[in-house]
């Protein structure tokens, strides 16, 4: 076959696909979906590059492990009084998430036993599930220990519905909006 009768087949085919728009469909799809995925995995990944503010709250005499938190470069750490006080700066938004640290934690793990921590997070937060993963992580690694353990996670923030609330919050529609497409 010559070349000429196979690029006149092409076009013929090109041209019936752009009039169905199928080819028009496809070539949006291979060039719009990659650019949506790698702005939304962008700004998780730019996220995970700077520093979470988190709160700690020891019951006990835990300083190692609060020590050890402090050292984590990922983490700026905060020491507070309570659990009602970080609950209120993750409201405010001054830090993404605390540790609630039971008053035996290193006592605990000295003598083999699995410590118990409450996580306090803000579920609407992409650097509170930043520092829920890392949390995890790392008090297993500290702890010397693995699954299963006692790591609860409560969030202190509402998650929103998918209806605009009395503030227009849209609430994840932008996020869900390329789960959706795909």
């Amino acid at each position: 076959m010559q070349i000429s009768n196979i690029i006149k087949i092409m076009a013929k085919d090109a041209k019936l696909s752009i009039r169905n728009m199928s080819l028009l469909i496809v070539v949006a799809i291979a060039i719009f979906l990659p650019v949506m995925m790698s702005l939304m995995m962008g700004s998780i990944t730019a996220s995970g590059n700077q520093t979470v503010a988190i709160g700690i709250y020891d019951r006990g005499d835990n300083h190692n492990y609060t020590d050890f938190l402090k050292t984590v470069s990922l983490y700026n750490v905060s020491v507070f009084g309570s659990t009602d006080q970080i609950n209120q700066s993750i409201v405010g938004g001054s830090i993404v998430g605390g540790i609630d640290i039971s008053a035996n934690f290193d006592s605990d793990i000295a003598t083999g036993n699995k410590p118990s921590l409450i996580m306090l997070t803000d579920s609407t937060n992409i650097k509170s599930l930043i520092f829920t993963e890392s949390c995890k992580e790392l008090t297993l690694r500290y702890a010397g220990i693995e699954y299963p353990v006692s790591l609860q996670t409560q969030s202190v923030v509402q998650v929103p519905g998918g209806t605009s609330g009395p503030e227009g919050s849209s609430g994840y529609s932008g996020f869900t909006a390329p789960t959706l497409l795909l």
